[in-house]
């Protein structure tokens, strides 16, 4: 294997052997060089790991350390960048603990479920702060205690002849989930402020079509769960219980080290994307408070009235967009009520129709903007963990990333795809 050549033409001149090594050079632009021997057993599998960066030190070099760290990117560029498709979490499965190329959540306006009116509105919330949770294939910490959740309450209750895990595990909201246990367990549902927010709670099947599995209900985040009433899962259980995603994983999982990432944004947001990895918050919606008072006129259409109010932003008028006292139709004379959102003769205009005998002090208004704004906020490193990985939100949007892999790897599940099409 020659030495020092540059590691641009690496994959393009050269046949590599398993048991060969690479001397890679690196220009550091001022007639020096900075050398790395690289072991090429499984060309990609870990590369960046195996360097023996004290042979990298080139005594003549100025700044070898810099020089050391651009060949190290260089280095990660060689590994295969895949993505997942965006959805309530990110699963993917890699071999690589190397940080993730891309992060990215979104963020949706929340409302309760029911239909808006001016006698029983729906408030229409943002979101200020962004946590984002990574785990493996286990979400559970496999944390326990003796003890219950109360069934009315789901606060913590003593007993002496059952278990329940000691911690909230984070969850999204209309996902399922599978209970690796054969055992009987009971779980409680919690919104995003945990025991102030209690749901109720689900008893997990142990036969039949949807044995094991169970599903977060509307606008849970958290759970907590307990065993059974018998005393023997107290004397029996090993940590032998997994909650994993995606629910057809079917086996135990020991619990990996799980990290949360916190983000505080700079304004509420109503909708858009945060990037994690590149500290991008992408705003795709405004939400405003608006005084009746501030009609610009009132049109009276029969037994409704059309009333024209102004918006601080340029909507783009569509069929997601959400008010606390009307559901959106966009139809400038129905004589019933309704709203929607437009630009109108370069004017940012809200139309909301209303029954004559209605009385509105103040209502919100949630839009799509005709044209996203962009905030640069501080980067925040999320590195996947080896093996099966979860990745998700606290709001209730999807979330997407992409993440390396190593070139046998990635060789190896492409060759078993294939296989699994022609056999």
């Amino acid at each position: 294997m020659p030495d020092g050549i540059k590691f641009s033409e690496l994959q393009s001149t050269l046949t590599l052997g398993n048991n060969d090594l690479a001397a890679v050079s690196h220009d550091n632009g001022d007639s020096t060089y900075t050398s790395v021997k690289v072991p090429m057993t499984q060309l990609g599998q870990k590369v960046v790991n195996d360097i023996d960066y004290t042979q990298a030190l080139n005594t003549t070099s100025k700044k070898p350390i810099g020089a050391i760290n651009e060949l190290k990117n260089e280095l990660m560029n060689i590994y295969p960048v895949l993505a997942t498709s965006p959805a309530p979490i990110a699963n993917f499965n890699t071999d690589l603990a190397l940080p993730l190329k891309a992060c990215n959540v979104e963020i949706k306006p929340k409302q309760a479920s029911g239909t808006p009116t001016p006698s029983s509105p729906l408030p229409i919330s943002g979101t200020d702060t962004i946590k984002v949770y990574q785990t493996g294939a286990n979400l559970w910490d496999e944390q326990w205690e003796l003890g219950a959740y109360a069934d009315t309450t789901g606060l913590p209750t003593a007993s002496d002849n059952r278990i329940r895990c000691k911690n909230f595990i984070p969850v999204k909201p209309n996902t399922t989930y599978y209970f690796a246990e054969p055992l009987s367990i009971r779980v409680f549902n919690y919104g995003l402020t945990q025991d102030n927010d209690y749901l109720g709670y689900s008893d997990v099947p142990v036969s039949g079509v949807n044995a094991r599995l169970y599903t977060a209900p509307s606008g849970c985040h958290f759970i907590r769960f307990r065993m059974g009433s018998s005393a023997n899962p107290v004397t029996t259980y090993n940590n032998d219980i997994s909650i994993n995603y995606p629910s057809t994983d079917t086996t135990y999982h020991a619990h990996v080290t799980a990290t949360t990432k916190t983000v505080s944004l700079p304004q509420t947001v109503y909708g858009g994307y945060l990037d994690l990895d590149s500290g991008v918050l992408t705003i795709t919606h405004a939400g405003e408070t608006i005084n009746f008072s501030d009609k610009l006129s009132s049109t009276n259409l029969g037994d409704c009235s059309r009333v024209a109010f102004a918006l601080q932003n340029a909507p783009q008028n569509i069929n997601t967009d959400l008010c606390s006292v009307a559901t959106y139709t966009y139809n400038y004379n129905l004589d019933s009520p309704h709203f929607y959102c437009v630009v109108t003769g370069g004017n940012n205009r809200l139309y909301l129709f209303i029954d004559n005998d209605d009385t509105v002090d103040t209502f919100q208004v949630c839009y799509k903007l005709a044209t996203p704004v962009s905030i640069q906020l501080t980067p925040e490193e999320v590195n996947a963990i080896s093996g099966v990985n979860n990745v998700f939100g606290d709001t209730d949007g999807n979330t997407s990333v992409e993440y390396r892999e190593s070139v046998q790897k990635y060789v190896d599940d492409n060759i078993a795809a294939v296989q699994a099409l022609i056999l």
